[in-house]
């Protein structure tokens, strides 16, 4: 008789690099390629996949072989004792990965907000002041290369890595984005000193835009990682709420129980 879907073996993934819808469906879609999958949930909160599947065609290192050629890194979550551990390095991780982000986004900020406030002030009250509007190009310029070295590596980085994997993500757009006003602003600022066309006045360019996109981004990006940290910790209260072990009855005809692992229990 074939089993059911109850019968079927369980495993859990801890998945690291998912941060948006389009990351769960990359992961779902990977590992339903593989033969004998019964069924995928995929938790971004949690970065957390559970997966069951049939033990005669799939097993656990073969999911997390093929989650990891999707682009993001899997490894099999242990049982027992040991996975309120691997929940505390999860929650440990995303505490992590939410400073990261707000580095950058203070970073981001920084570098753009002074120069587009310095902008906007000359271009209303002293808009014929020349010298003050290149000096401004200069300052923008500098700042943005600044943030596309420091804030945009961690966008390339994950751009280059879904490209290695024949798929993209936000941070493509990201990439693309900044990429294309930062580099276009820098050819016609480069070209209008060599006398190639004329120099460029500030609304010309678009390395303030660069900078904002990246900066602005980032601190999206903070917000989210937040919420799964917020949403992670909320569910490992939970998880502590569950008792570890549970009585069951060892007969139909006597009252004695035996104490059983929660984790073995079955619909």
């Amino acid at each position: 008789m074939a089993n059911t879907t109850q019968d079927l073996p369980e495993a859990a993934f801890s998945v690291e690099g998912m941060n948006c819808a389009s990351c769960i469906a990359h992961v779902s879609k990977a590992v339903r390629s593989l033969p004998g999958i019964a069924s995928v949930d995929v938790n971004l909160a949690r970065g957390r996949a559970v997966v069951k599947f049939e033990p005669t065609q799939s097993d656990a290192n073969k999911i997390a072989a093929a989650i990891a050629d999707s682009g993001y890194s899997a490894q099999p979550e242990l049982s027992g004792n040991a996975a309120g551990n691997v929940e505390e390095e999860r929650i440990q991780k995303q505490i992590h990965h939410a400073k990261q982000w707000l580095r950058r986004a203070i970073a981001g900020l920084v570098l753009w907000a002074p120069v587009e406030i310095a902008h906007w002030f000359f271009q209303i009250f002293f808009p014929n002041l020349h010298w003050a509007h290149q000096a401004l190009m200069w300052a923008a310029l500098i700042s943005s290369t600044l943030a596309i070295i420091y804030i945009g590596s961690s966008f390339y980085k994950s751009a280059w890595a879904a490209l290695l994997h024949r798929t993209s993500n936000m941070d493509t757009l990201i990439s693309l984005g900044a990429s294309t006003a930062y580099f276009y602003s820098l050819i016609y600022f480069l070209g209008g000193l060599a006398h190639r066309w004329p120099a460029p006045m500030p609304d010309d360019v678009y390395f303030m835009e660069a900078s904002a996109l990246l900066a602005l981004i980032s601190l999206g990006h903070w917000l989210e990682a937040r919420a799964r940290q917020s949403a992670g910790s909320a569910i490992r209260e939970l998880l502590n709420l569950t008792p570890a072990t549970a009585l069951r009855l060892s007969g139909a005809t006597d009252s004695t129980f035996d104490t059983i692992p929660v984790a073995e229990l079955k619909e």
